[in-house]
């Protein structure tokens, strides 16, 4: 269901889950909206060639991102490869705009005077004030809305355009007057090897029995070591995270 990415959630409590996901195809743009009842662990990349951003129009607890707490307006753009680890509360919207970098940039000037260039690669997290932000929220809403109360509304010319246009002045507003734009820099390259070696090796183990011992093996971590890597990056302790995952795996088979 989720188009320009891999991704993978799973649900931290026990219930039954459900979701919500709107994909809505633009002429420079595209845009995805989504909604999860339960509180799950998230991993992934981005695959979209266009410059990508994710928002949280409604985090109602705390969201963690790669180890840190994210103020919950906080914008990150995502270019293609860039990976993801989040951690996020239940009963919580997201939504992930891909949209191509030169009309953004000219956008981006043309109504704040702010020259940024969209970067080829890897995060940046950007914080907007609260009054543009407010206004990307809306204009978000605003075209999530109007396309579930008429699907057909976007294969008019004019209003395809005039959502396009919305959304794309909301983002240019927010990005500009962001009070603060710095490189994404939550997790050291010790801790993203790490943490590679040993999701690889749970991808090329799926279906077999994994134990503690195997993960810091595949890491080349201590057991002390291990469990601080993956309580900042999931919450959770590698015993509780092999148990979710196997519950995970049983409920997908």
């Amino acid at each position: 269901l989720i188009r320009g990415g891999d991704a993978e959630f799973i649900q931290r409590t026990p219930g039954a889950f459900k979701g919500d996901f709107t994909f809505i195809r633009l002429d420079i743009s595209t845009v995805q909206f989504g909604y999860n009842n339960l509180p799950h662990i998230g991993r992934g990349a981005s695959r979209v060639d266009r410059a990508g951003f994710l928002i949280r129009p409604d985090v109602r607890g705390d969201w963690i991102w790669r180890g840190a707490s994210l103020h919950p307006q906080s914008i990150i753009f995502m270019a293609r490869g860039a990976e993801f680890q989040d951690i996020v509360p239940g009963d919580s919207t997201w939504a992930f705009l891909s949209v191509e970098r030169e009309p953004l940039e000219q956008t981006i000037g043309a109504f704040t005077g702010a020259q940024i260039s969209i970067p080829q690669h890897g995060c940046r997290l950007y914080l907007p004030p609260d009054d543009s932000f407010e206004d990307l929220r809306f204009a978000l809403r605003t075209v999530l809305n109007s396309v579930h109360a008429d699907p057909a509304l976007l294969q008019v010319n004019g209003a395809r355009r005039g959502a396009e246009q919305t959304m794309l002045q909301a983002l240019a507003l927010a990005l500009g007057s962001a009070s603060r734009v710095r490189p994404e820099t939550y997790a050291s390259s010790t801790r993203q090897r790490v943490m590679r070696l040993v999701e690889a090796s749970l991808e090329a183990r799926q279906g077999e029995t994994v134990y503690l011992a195997d993960l810091c093996a595949a890491g080349g971590v201590s057991e002390r070591t291990l469990r601080s890597l993956f309580q900042e990056s999931y919450g959770i302790s590698p015993v509780q995270y092999l148990k979710l995952r196997r519950l995970h795996q049983v409920r997908r088979a």
